[in-house]
């Protein structure tokens, strides 16, 4: 059985893709911080009713969201994935989703598959991620959970201000009150 609001993603180093994914998850009210599980074991992420960057499947229906297997030959990591989920489930509106994809899910999703370029001199998002890996090689599996936590909390407040300014922009574009969805309303500043 499934633990509800749970999310699941590989222990050991982490990226950009599975660190923007949870906070997706996270900023959208699907999981809860205190259920996330970093493990490689199958029979934990099994139960855990979101799975991305781990587990081999890919299946939106299911909420699994792994982009390293053979079969998927895609542009997205798991962080896409996730991101085209809220969207194809309504729970994020089309014109947010545009927006994040293109202002930033589409950089982790280059930068995770290996089609970005790295210039010297230019930190993309996924590097400054990159930034919440200890300095240790070799670091412990407990200490990759303490760096990868303050990574999620940078990755959903930059995630929560471009969709305040989103959801603002929308708004001051959108003359017709209700029009937009929210009866005139955006929110309180």
């Amino acid at each position: 059985m499934q633990t509800a609001r749970s999310f699941g993603t590989h222990s050991g180093s982490f990226h950009a893709d599975e660190v923007t994914a949870c906070s997706l998850l996270l900023l959208f009210d699907r999981i809860d911080r205190d259920k996330i599980q970093r493990t490689r074991d199958a029979e934990v992420l099994a139960k855990c009713e979101y799975v991305c960057d781990v587990g081999g499947v890919y299946d939106p229906a299911k909420k699994r969201f792994d982009h390293h297997q053979a079969n998927y030959k895609g542009p997205m990591s798991s962080a896409g994935m996730v991101l085209l989920f809220l969207r194809d489930f309504a729970i994020m509106q089309p014109h947010l989703y545009d927006h994040f994809n293109r202002s930033l899910v589409m950089g982790v999703d280059a930068h995770d598959n290996g089609v970005a370029k790295m210039e010297p001199g230019i930190a993309s998002f996924s590097q400054i991620v990159s930034n919440f890996l200890p300095i240790e090689y070799d670091a412990t599996d407990e200490e990759m959970n303490r760096c990868f936590f303050p990574g999620s909390r940078f990755c959903r407040g930059t995630l929560e201000a471009d969709e305040r300014t989103t959801r603002l922009h929308a708004c001051v574009s959108d003359s017709s009150e209700g029009e937009n969805g929210n009866d005139g309303k955006c929110f309180n500043i």
